[in-house]
């Protein structure tokens, strides 16, 4: 592992996705600009056969347990009808491989259930999602169904993913800071806090975005990695060592025999915080968003 300071974002983006290209490492993680990031891959790694934009997949917390994916997150912000069929395809796939689900529902993130909802484009998708036989398209969904685990796969333009991404981070701050000093401020707050903790602890777990704040870039040929700016030296490394899990392909999506690990080549601004998580990059493990 070799981490790059931010100083030079392009020239240190172009030098970590070249040692990917090159079979030095299994995968680039940045923390700096997204834009610059997946320039980097799509010029040094190239896309895979039959996908035209590459989209962020960004793993949510639900109230079921258990994550859900949001696609995209961030990268392609114009994305039209074709691309957000493309997503949705990608994105089932990295869920069947990755995290195992079997036939993963894919719902399309709109302003209403029925179909005839949303702009032209919205309404194009969806007649594409529920013409596709290799995917298990569940229809329209809400914002407030992301995060109740409605559908294993929750697609969208970029735009639209990213604003909801963030939206949903500051609500989850607010409650939690509302909880800790509204709640439980104070001498008796404190105490009562005692009582609860196996509660909140419980609540925190299910809903902490955390382990979930670095998202891969699918539909490129290797693996490349946007961590949140937000993120502290022990995210990355908690859930993000996929990049080296034996049985998980280079891209998801194409075909070809595993590599095996090696290493990551991760970009920060904070160089003890990139040490930090390169450190979890070298074992074999979960791979998580």
């Amino acid at each position: 592992m070799a981490p790059f300071s931010s100083q030079g974002p392009t020239a240190a983006d172009g030098i970590a996705t070249t040692l990917v290209k090159q079979g030095e490492a299994d995968a680039v993680v940045s923390a700096g600009n997204t834009g610059a990031t997946m320039a980097a891959a799509l010029l040094l790694l190239g896309r895979i056969r039959g996908i035209d934009r590459p989209a962020l997949c960004g793993m949510l917390p639900t109230a079921k347990g258990k994550p859900a994916c949001l696609l995209d997150a961030g990268a392609t912000m114009d994305a039209d009808e074709h691309n957000i069929l493309q997503f949705a395809r990608m994105a089932s796939r990295f869920m069947e491989k990755v995290h195992a689900v079997d036939r993963p529902s894919v719902g399309l993130i709109n302003v209403g259930e029925e179909a005839e909802k949303g702009g032209r484009m919205q309404q194009a998708a969806h007649a594409l999602l529920e013409g596709a036989e290799d995917l298990n398209f569940y229809g329209n969904i809400e914002g407030r169904d992301v995060v109740r685990g409605i559908t294993d796969i929750c697609v969208t333009d970029g735009f639209t993913g990213n604003v909801l991404a963030k939206g949903m981070e500051g609500v989850v701050d607010v409650f939690v800071d509302g909880i800790r000093h509204d709640i439980f401020g104070g001498p008796l707050g404190k105490v009562a806090g005692l009582f609860a903790l196996p509660g909140l602890g419980k609540f925190r777990s299910r809903m902490d975005y955390d382990p979930y704040v670095s998202a891969p870039l699918l539909g490129v040929a290797g693996v490349s990695v946007v961590t949140h700016g937000r993120a502290r030296a022990n995210m990355p490394s908690a859930k993000s060592t996929a990049t080296t899990r034996p049985n998980c392909p280079a891209s998801v999506g194409s075909s070809g025999p595993t590599p095996q690990p090696r290493s990551a080549a991760v970009l920060s601004g904070d160089a003890s915080a990139a040490s930090a998580a390169g450190s979890g990059l070298r074992t074999p493990g979960k791979y998580g968003s």
